[in-house]
C-alpha cells in the first residue's frame, strides 16, 4: 500500500472501531507500524515501539482517529495518522486557536437556541458542524485585529487539553473579542463535507 492521505484513509476506514495487536493480527500490525514510522517526529519520540493500535472515530466530528499504546508508556497515545501519510505537522496558530476557544459558548448557545440541526445545502441531519455566515470567522477576526493596530497581542497563551486559551493577563482582550464577535457573528448549520467544500 502507498502510504499516501488517500490510501491510508481509506484502509483506516476499513478497519475503524478495530484493535489490532502483532498477536491478533501480524500483517495489519506491521503495515500500521510502517505508517506510524512516517510520522515526521518519529524519530524524536522517546517511545517507539507500539504494542496497540487502536482506530476509532472522534465523539463529536467522527473524525478517525489511531491511539498507539506504547511499550515502557501506561496510557494510550493519540498519533496523527494525518500527519504520517502527509509527512508533515500542520502549525496551530495560538491565537487563532484562542480566539475560537473563547466564542465555543457562543457557538453552544446558538445550537441550543436552534435545536433542529440540518445541513443548509444537502439538508442531511448527520455530523451536523456550526458554520460562520454570511461573515467567515477569519474576516471577523482580522476586522477585530484591525482596529486597533497599536493593540499588544497576546503572545502568551494555555494549553489544555488539545486547545489553546488566552492567559489571565489578557482578559480584556479576551473579552473585547468575545463581545465584538457576538455583535457580527451569524451561522448556519452545514454538515461537514458542505462545510469543507464551502469553505
Amino acid at each position: 500500500m502507498d502510504f499516501d492521505y488517500k490510501s491510508v484513509k481509506e484502509w483506516l476506514e476499513s478497519h475503524v472501531h478495530q484493535s489490532i495487536t502483532e498477536r491478533s493480527n501480524a500483517e495489519d500490525f506491521k503495515l500500521m507500524t510502517n505508517i506510524l514510522k512516517c510520522h515526521p517526529d518519529y524519530d524524536k519520540w522517546t517511545y517507539k515501539i507500539p504494542e496497540i493500535f487502536t482506530i476509532t472515530r472522534s465523539s463529536q466530528k467522527k473524525n478517525l482517529q489511531v491511539y498507539v499504546k506504547f511499550v515502557g508508556f501506561d496510557n494510550k497515545r493519540l498519533v496523527s495518522w494525518v500527519s504520517c501519510a502527509n509527512r508533515k505537522i500542520k502549525k496551530k496558530d495560538p491565537l487563532t486557536q484562542a480566539m475560537r476557544t473563547a466564542i465555543t459558548p457562543q457557538i453552544q448557545a446558538f445550537r441550543t437556541k436552534h435545536p433542529v440541526q440540518e445541513c443548509e445545502i444537502c439538508k442531511v441531519c448527520r455530523k451536523i458542524e456550526v458554520d460562520h455566515y454570511p461573515k467567515t470567522f477569519a474576516n471577523i477576526k482580522k476586522t477585530f485585529l484591525e482596529c486597533d493596530t497599536n493593540a499588544k497581542l497576546p503572545s502568551k497563551f494555555i494549553w489544555i487539553k488539545s486547545a489553546y486559551y488566552f492567559h489571565p493577563n489578557d482578559t480584556t482582550f479576551a473579552q473585547k473579542w468575545e463581545t465584538y464577535h457576538k455583535d457580527r457573528a451569524t451561522y448556519r448549520y452545514l454538515c461537514d463535507k458542505c462545510n469543507q467544500t464551502n469553505k
